[in-house]
């Protein structure tokens, strides 16, 4: 039998992000240590996972599984693959499906809680076991006097740092790399160059560190496997991908950069590294004879995804960007599309009693309040919500526009925000998210929902049921939106 080894995000890019490797040499670690023999490892691409032809191949499945980074066209793995799912990040309901069918019903290991979710909601069976970029890593000795490293954090951090920490750090590039044209010609040799890249930063961290301050998941990750202390500060907002490092040591949103530890902190997490090969070796001995040890597995698993719950009690606020920005386009085209009421289920409010509140006032919420606003038209009070101070109190479709402060005066039992802009990392939704979560105590999912899950909950409502969604009736009700402009603060 032979076995795939995953070179991640290396088709048709020019550049490579070195993080990657991380997962990549925790499961090399984990053959090594299984003892197969290299003859018998295939180095595989995500697209290979989808259209290799061969003998059958068992194949390790880690990072992140989204359609938008594969050849999904047949919408199920190659006949020749035995995938096995050992950590995987999905928040994509189209490859959740796929992984549905592909693990066929066996446990699926998740890089985090926020995928476990998406995959059970998918029907898989799956456990929140952590990222295997913990694993390949010995734990080193402290050095007390070493260099202070830095890596791809947002520019206001510095403000916050202490003076003995601003003075002696010394900066290092982002893991983004561009491969040398001659080295370029197949993945095998991209692959290559990213490894050593990649092996050369990590041997110098760890000879040279005492403390590493990033945004980076697989730097930081590594780094707490060899006990160098690590202070991890989001470039903007928290988002699920950080649920695997905050098992760990806090990490910091950017409005929590005055609240950082900045004092040296070693970690061990042996234990945890071991719990996490035992779980990887299980789940590959047992892929094709599994009926056996299915419910001992299924116990092992139960218990490392209990232990990965983060050991920092904080809200992980959850986004979703599973097949990039909506455009006004996107959305006014869902008026095609039948109408059935699942919002109703997503809010799990009566929207009679609900004061509902559009946040951001731009043209994402104009064109989705334009083919929705009869649903909206139920609740017991409606108004849109911005930062901008300069269009306070102002009108848009007949509701005015309110500033944030004005939440204070509503019982969040009863609210419903949507907040309407995109931006994944950093961007207008990240920090209206950490806005609302952080100055208001409201919580996603619970309070306030982003417009980008609400769309791609209904595609994945399609994807399961085969049924359409809600929206509004297609024609938009041009005498209320033209009435709506005749107030006379009304916005131009």
């Amino acid at each position: 039998m032979k076995f795939g080894k995953l070179m991640l995000g290396l088709a048709n890019q020019g550049s490579v992000n070195s993080g990657d490797y991380a997962m990549v040499k925790g499961m090399e670690y984990c053959f090594k240590k299984m003892n197969i023999p290299n003859n018998d490892i295939i180095p595989l691409t995500n697209n290979d996972l989808f259209s290799y032809k061969g003998e059958y191949v068992i194949v390790p499945i880690f990072g992140v599984m989204d359609t938008r980074l594969t050849d999904y066209k047949y919408l199920k793995f190659s006949a020749s693959i035995i995938p096995v799912f050992v950590s995987v990040f999905c928040t994509d309901p189209k490859m959740a499906l796929i992984i549905k069918d592909a693990s066929r019903g066996m446990p699926v290991g998740c890089r985090d809680e926020e995928s476990t979710r998406v995959l059970r909601d998918a029907g898989c069976n799956a456990y929140t076991v952590g990222c295997i970029s913990i694993l390949g890593f010995e734990k080193r000795t402290v050095i007390e006097l070493g260099k202070i490293f830095v890596c791809d954090i947002h520019e206001s951090l510095y403000e916050y740092m202490p003076q003995n920490v601003k003075n002696n750090f010394t900066l290092l590039e982002p893991p983004f790399v561009e491969v040398p044209k001659e080295s370029s010609n197949t993945n095998v040799e991209k692959f290559q160059f990213r490894s050593e890249f990649f092996n050369k930063r990590i041997q110098m961290i760890s000879k040279e560190t005492s403390l590493l301050i990033t945004s980076r998941v697989h730097l930081a990750l590594p780094s707490i496997s060899m006990g160098i202390p690590v202070i991890v500060a989001a470039k903007g907002r928290k988002d699920e991908r950080f649920t695997c490092v905050e098992r760990f040591v806090p990490v910091y949103s950017r409005r929590q950069y005055k609240h950082i530890d900045w004092s040296l902190k070693t970690i061990d997490i042996e234990k945890e590294k071991s719990e996490l090969y035992e779980i990887v070796k299980q789940l590959i001995e047992n892929t094709i004879e599994f009926s056996g040890q299915e419910i001992s597995l299924n116990k092992a698993m139960t218990e490392l995804d209990g232990k990965n719950r983060p050991i920092t009690p904080s809200y992980h606020e959850k986004f979703h960007d599973h097949l990039g920005y909506l455009t006004p386009e996107c959305i006014t085209a869902l008026s095609d599309i039948p109408k059935i009421d699942w919002l109703r289920s997503i809010f799990k409010k009566d929207i009679s009693k609900c004061n509902v509140i559009f946040y951001g006032a731009g043209q994402q919420g104009y064109h989705f309040y334009s083919i929705a606003f009869k649903y909206f038209k139920k609740c017991k009070s409606f108004c849109f919500m911005d930062n901008d101070s300069s269009i306070h109190d102002k009108y848009l479709f007949g509701h005015p526009i309110k500033a944030p402060a004005y939440l204070k005066q509503l019982d969040p039992d009863n609210l419903i925000i949507i907040i309407t802009p995109n931006g994944y990392s950093g961007g207008a939704a990240s920090e209206i998210a950490s806005q609302l979560s952080e100055c208001y105590n409201l919580h996603h999912n619970v309070h306030y929902f982003l417009l980008e899950y609400l769309m791609y909950t209904a595609l994945q409502i399609i994807l399961n049921d085969s049924m359409g969604f809600f929206v509004a009736e297609s024609n938009i009700d041009e005498s209320f939106a033209l009435s709506s402009r005749k107030k006379s603060n009304s916005l131009p």
